[in-house]
C-alpha cells in the first residue's frame, strides 16, 4: 500500500471517529430526555443543540476539504 492510500485511509478512520463521537451523544441525549424530569430537559436541550453545532462544523469542514481537493475553491482578494 502507497503512502497516499495510507493517508487517505487514515483520514477517513478520524473523520469516522470524530463523526461517531457527537452522533453517540445525541443518541444518548435523546433517550435520556424522554426520561428526565421537566426541569432537566433544558440542560439536555442545551447539550444536544451543541453536539449538533458540532457535527455541523464537522461538515462544512469536509465540504471545504472535498472543494479543495477538487480544486474548486478560491480565497476571498481584498483590495485596499
Amino acid at each position: 500500500m502507497d503512502k497516499n492510500h495510507e493517508a487517505r485511509r487514515a483520514i477517513l478512520h478520524n473523520i469516522q471517529q470524530e463523526f461517531n463521537a457527537p452522533l453517540a451523544a445525541i443518541g444518548q441525549l435523546v433517550e435520556r430526555i424522554t426520561v428526565v424530569q421537566e426541569d432537566q430537559q433544558a440542560t439536555l436541550l442545551a447539550q444536544l443543540r451543541q453536539e449538533s453545532s458540532r457535527l455541523m462544523g464537522l461538515t462544512d469542514n469536509l465540504q471545504l476539504l472535498t472543494r479543495l481537493e477538487l480544486e474548486e475553491w478560491q480565497p476571498a482578494i481584498h483590495t485596499c
